[in-house]
């Protein structure tokens, strides 16, 4: 079960007007764009929100796009040139944008959590009948998997 791309180009163009297009080449690059970020999303986990999540990090790749130097510079003037470098050790690429912003707090709701599959089940190495995504999508980390992994 994919996401098409058209039903993310179809979100984006909802959540992000200012990109929406009907010019063949520029569509071309969101459609290459889609299919390089495919490997950021697990559609799997994250059942019906995967749309969203990715109209949010295809809005926040094509705005880093149209603005390269967002996140580099915190602050410039014109009156006798002053350039402020943005230089925060723990800076995100994704916090650089509402769009990126917006992609992670879904994330953060969406998931379900992290396990280690090596420890024993009652160390947390398996999560159990736990419901799967923003649907109710399956329990444990499978679909149709009530006893857990």
């Amino acid at each position: 079960m994919s996401i098409s791309s058209s039903a993310i180009l179809d979100a984006l163009f909802l959540i992000a007007p200012q990109f929406q297009t009907t010019d063949p080449t520029i569509l071309a690059n969101y459609y290459s764009l889609i299919d390089l970020i495919r490997c950021q999303v697990n559609e799997r986990i994250l059942a019906c929100c995967g749309v969203m999540v990715f109209a949010f990090l295809l809005a926040h790749y094509l705005t880093l796009q149209t603005n390269p130097n967002l996140g580099v510079y915190s602050q410039m003037a014109e009156g006798q040139l002053s350039i402020g470098f943005n230089v925060n050790a723990d800076i995100s690429v994704l916090n650089l944008t509402p769009y990126g912003r917006s992609y992670v707090d879904l994330i953060n709701r969406t998931v379900v959590g992290s396990t280690v599959t090596n420890l024993p089940v009652v160390l947390g190495g398996v999560i159990q009948n736990m419901p799967l995504g923003c649907c109710g999508g399956g329990y444990g980390w499978g679909y149709g998997n009530p006893g857990g992994v």
